[in-house]
């Protein structure tokens, strides 16, 4: 796997990395947004919106990762997890590779595993929002979307109900 390299920036802070990408002035204290949504298949349907957990502990990638250009984002489960059986690894992808970002929220990842669905479903980076840039630990927030299938929502929904009447009946 191809991790961001830190050692390529010469001493560099994330935040000193930019590659000129779009950002646009947000909040009162000098933060930033990027509004990333691309256009998806019209097979599909946001079925969640979320945002990324656990960026403060893959913060320099994470980072590096926000002021890249060309980002995507990729889901992968994380089976072995010793912490959660259903856990979902963020990776962020761009044009320096490919370094694991985050997680999909606990509550959202056992939902998932729940429906039974997780092969049909696609992340969809939605917005960065960073703040606090000129400090040393400055603020990162990256939203996404998780798509589906087209006319299943309910179903997708509707899965955690019917495990529990299954399992109760």
């Amino acid at each position: 796997m191809i991790r961001f390299l830190s050692w390529l920036f010469r001493g560099q802070t994330a935040a000193e990395q930019s590659d000129d990408v779009q950002w646009e002035p947000a909040g009162h204290r000098g933060g930033r947004v990027k509004n990333i949504l691309q256009d998806y298949p019209e097979d599909l349907q946001i079925y969640v919106h979320a945002e990324v957990a656990g960026i403060s502990f893959r913060k320099n990638d994470a980072l590096i990762f926000a002021n890249a250009r060309n980002q995507t984002i990729e889901m992968e489960r994380e089976p072995g997890n010793k912490h959660d059986r259903n856990a979902i690894a963020i990776y962020g992808v761009c044009h320096r590779g490919r370094a694991m970002i985050g997680y999909v929220p606990k509550e959202i990842a056992a939902h998932i595993a729940r429906s039974g669905m997780f092969d049909l479903l696609r992340p969809r980076l939605a917005r960065v929002f960073m703040g606090g840039e000129n400090s040393r630990d400055p603020y990162l927030e990256i939203q996404f979307q998780i798509l589906g299938p087209k006319g299943r929502k309910k179903e997708f929904e509707a899965a955690p109900a019917k495990r529990r009447k299954a399992a109760a009946g």
